[in-house]
């Protein structure tokens, strides 16, 4: 069997895992700085609902620490929920022997879809990446002309004045600045530069304590090629000054080519130095050098670079940690608080009702306009895709498909599972698998499919299989 396939199969499992170690972590600090707070958290969410009150202290303080701290507290459990659905495999050429092994090779992960979940994003990332690889492969327009080597590929970033920390009365100004972009939108000038978009909301800590929050949209637009990139710039750079009242010197628009970042053959940067203009006058800067996309010439992968490096703002969590690697618990709770059921993340133009560039089930349009501002959150638990995953289970002590009656179906907790060496020598990171041994597993019932065991964890009805 293919090497890359193994690895693929095997490798996905734990990055997945890796990732729900974060939110684990990411778990533990939130719980603590809760208690620190006086917020102690049951295990349970089910305890947590129905001892409310006595959890924040309503008696003594009302509502005041359940409006400031609930947030939290519902990201925790969101966060904390998650499972494994995995294939136990044993050695059988080793079942003589003392060292018996048995591991686990993940096939699906039970997480939520909040927008502070580490898998989430993780996921989110590699299925638009692989949305929109596979759309602009092939993508035209209604005259017929190829996306990719007709219409010229933008990264904007915009933001509003703030001065004092303050955007038109407001210190978190996200759904004011939304509101700015939807108008912007409706423009005659931004209609007639771009043909189709999406964009993200970013949320970060200012340099300048002065001012506050550093909100921000980052776009990834096709351009009209009928004109140049200065010259759309410019119209829309007066439009957005409008549109915000923006008299100031800066123009809180950044509208640059799409590019992807140069590296040799090594795979490492390559740098330059370049002319800057600074409020000080023109500097030499060193920095990593672009390469710049250009529509009809550039290859599909490199275009697609160009996109990821343009949209990776929408992947990660919000101002998660702070520079020096604490959780910024602020910032956080300011997040959670002024952005629930914002709609943080959209397409547009003919991106907008594009079929092809729907990534989940919330994520189909239906009756909702383009520019709407809000939309439905859901932090509920999801499975992850289960398509093919059968398919490419691979039995890890024989490296080949795994084939019926080879594998028994279980439920674990991600958390707990540890990586352990079970061959030795030239397999590279295929090596290390899920050790099974000694860990209490839920197993599904002999002969189980894995969308019968889904199925029964999704209801409950799994709870039956170890009465």
């Amino acid at each position: 069997m293919n090497q890359d396939f193994i690895d693929s199969a095997n490798n996905f499992g734990i990055k997945a895992l890796n990732k729900l170690r974060l939110n684990n972590k990411f778990c533990e600090a939130i719980k603590n700085y809760l208690s620190d707070n006086g917020v102690e958290l049951p295990k349970f969410k089910s305890v947590y609902k129905k001892h409310t009150s006595e959890i924040f202290q309503s008696d003594e303080y009302g509502d005041e620490m359940k409006e400031k701290f609930e947030p939290l507290a519902l990201t925790y459990y969101s966060l904390s929920n998650s499972k494994m659905i995995g294939g136990v495999f044993g050695d059988k050429e080793a079942r003589h022997n003392t060292n018996y092994k048995k591991c686990i090779v993940p096939i699906s992960f039970w997480y939520s879809r909040h927008k502070l979940d580490f898998l989430w994003n993780w996921r989110k990332s590699r299925i638009i990446r692989k949305k929109y690889k596979e759309y602009l492969s092939h993508a035209t327009d209604e005259n017929n002309n190829k996306l990719i080597e007709y219409y010229r590929p933008i990264h904007l970033v915009l933001t509003v004045p703030h001065k004092n920390g303050e955007f038109r009365g407001k210190k978190f100004f996200a759904k004011e600045l939304i509101s700015c972009f939807n108008a912007l939108r409706r423009t005659p000038v931004w209609k007639k530069y771009i043909y189709a978009g999406e964009y993200g909301l970013e949320v970060k800590r200012a340099q300048s304590q002065i001012n506050g929050l550093h909100i921000h949209l980052h776009s990834f637009l096709l351009q009209n090629p009928n004109y140049t990139v200065n010259q759309a710039r410019e119209a829309i750079n007066a439009a957005w000054r409008k549109i915000t009242g923006n008299d100031s010197g800066y123009s809180g628009i950044h509208y640059e080519t799409l590019y992807n970042y140069a590296r040799d053959e090594k795979r490492q940067f390559i740098y330059e130095k370049k002319k800057v203009h600074t409020p000080n006058g023109w500097i030499d800067k060193v920095q990593i050098k672009k390469n710049y996309i250009v529509p009809g010439k550039s290859t599909i992968d490199q275009y697609l670079a160009g996109v990821m490096e343009c949209i990776k703002y929408h992947f990660k969590p919000d101002a998660i940690e702070r520079i020096d690697g604490e959780y910024d618990f602020s910032l956080i709770t300011e997040v959670l608080n002024n952005t629930k059921n914002l709609r943080m993340y959209s397409r547009f133009g003919k991106f907008y009702r594009e079929k092809a560039l729907n990534f989940n089930n919330l994520d189909n349009n239906k009756g909702i306009d383009e520019n709407a501002e809000t939309d439905i959150e859901d932090t509920e638990n999801i499975m992850a895709s289960i398509d093919g995953m059968e398919e490419k289970l691979i039995n890890p002590f024989t490296l080949k498909k795994a084939e019926k009656g080879e594998y028994r179906i279980v439920i674990a907790d991600p958390n707990i599972l540890k990586l352990d060496n079970i061959r030795e020598g030239g397999l590279g990171t295929f090596e290390k698998f899920l050790d099974a041994n000694n860990y209490d597993l839920i197993h599904a019932p002999p002969g189980h499919t894995i969308k019968e065991t889904i199925r029964d964890f999704a209801t409950g009805a799994y709870r039956a299989w170890i009465e």
